[in-house]
């Protein structure tokens, strides 16, 4: 049922727009609707593409995830001369909305636009792009990771070029640089990067971060809370800090309680009541981030946080985690190998970890077989191998 009427939506879609003229021009218009990870990881090659020509700066216009604007309005607008935003719940459910996203895409024209997504969406993504009035449209050959291979065959008839990049498993990072390069050569970013204000303040928080976008790369709060008691008497001159969504603030709240009958001191919890571009700013002041495979640990990487440690089931695990240590040396996932899968259903919960070769298969292993104390052993003896 839903599929079908997005089919009735897009058909709509299509036969609407032909009514609409754009008004404004442009020299590129980026496409990116994929979520806040993602934007972090594509964002910096946007700023070098656009600039590529440095006698004659490009206008430019993105059209990407309204859950990313915050962190996009404060740190692309230099570069960025219009936003076209798309709530992705809203696109295929509210028809006045979906209507006024159309008419809004087709305001404009571009000279070129460029989709730098490897795993496309049908909906979404390759969707954008089909509703554009863009005269030379770029995007990646990519895989069906979120695609049927019939939609996939179809929608690459909505591109004049598609880009064939190495393979997609390599971390997304990697695939991003190589898209980019085609397009615009002579330039390699090392990592991403946000532009820091607080560059120069001391780092002394010691971040948990126990949001997630789906209950599977979840930790149960209760570790969180374990953990923390744990790490608070091991650093005790880190100040600990819980972040997350307003949607995690009951179990922030859980978090607190627990931590505060235990630990000597108190944790501060700020638990739905950050902005992201808040949370870049406490991230530019944190020494170590513990955190769930979410958009933290992307975004304090681009805020150069020294120690990031992600507790995951391994899910998709080459794409986003780990960091690849010419990316990020101090970059750790704490997750199960094969042998950690077995052990695990024993009683001794000794698990062995693997946080540069994780194992593809284990998406669907239990991400709470990952005990707090195993979780300390990890990020202690990470710890002291840095310092």
């Amino acid at each position: 049922m839903i599929k079908i009427k997005k089919l009735i939506f897009t058909f709509l879609g299509l036969l609407v727009s032909i009514f609409f003229r754009a008004e404004k021009k442009f020299d590129l218009c980026f496409v990116r609707l994929d979520a806040i990870g993602d934007y972090v990881l594509f964002r910096n090659f946007m700023a070098f593409m656009a600039n590529s020509n440095k006698e004659d700066k490009k206008t430019v216009v993105v059209i990407g995830n309204i859950a990313w604007r915050e962190l996009a309005v404060e740190y692309d607008s230099s570069i960025v001369d219009h936003f076209v935003w798309i709530d992705r719940n809203k696109f295929y459910t509210d028809i006045l909305y979906f209507f006024n996203k159309v008419r809004e895409i087709r305001s404009f024209v571009s000279s070129e636009l460029v989709a730098s997504a490897v795993s496309r969406e049908f909906w979404f993504n390759d969707y954008v792009v089909k509703l554009s009035s863009s005269h030379h449209k770029v995007g990646v050959r990519g895989d069906c990771l979120n695609i049927g291979k019939t939609a996939y065959t179809v929608a690459n008839y909505f591109y004049d070029e598609l880009v064939s990049i190495r393979p997609s498993e390599r971390f997304e990072f990697f695939n991003n640089q190589d898209f980019f390069q085609t397009l615009a050569p002579g330039f390699k970013i090392q990592k991403p990067f946000f532009p820091l204000r607080d560059n120069h303040q001391p780092r002394n928080n010691i971040v948990f971060f126990i949001g997630g976008s789906e209950e599977y790369k979840r930790w149960n709060v209760n570790f969180f809370a374990r953990l923390a008691i744990d790490l608070s008497r091991e650093y005790p001159n880190l100040k600990p800090i819980i972040c997350g969504g307003k949607g995690d603030q009951e179990d922030a709240s859980r978090f607190e309680r627990l931590f505060n009958l235990e630990a000597s001191g108190k944790i501060k919890n700020e638990v739905g009541k950050t902005t992201l571009v808040d949370l870049v700013s406490i991230m530019s002041r944190t020494e170590v981030l513990i955190s769930n495979e979410t958009s933290a640990p992307h975004i304090a990487v681009a805020a150069n946080v020294p120690c990031v440690y992600v507790i995951t089931n391994g899910g998709i695990a080459k794409r986003f985690t780990p960091y690849p240590k010419e990316v990020h040396g101090g970059y750790h996932a704490i997750t199960f190998n094969d042998e950690g899968k077995k052990n695990a259903s024993q009683e001794n919960n000794k698990y062995e970890v693997s946080s540069s070769d994780i194992q593809d298969d284990v998406s669907k292993a239990d991400i709470n077989l990952i005990t707090p104390r195993f979780a300390f052993t990890q990020i202690t003896d990470f710890k002291n191998e840095q310092n």
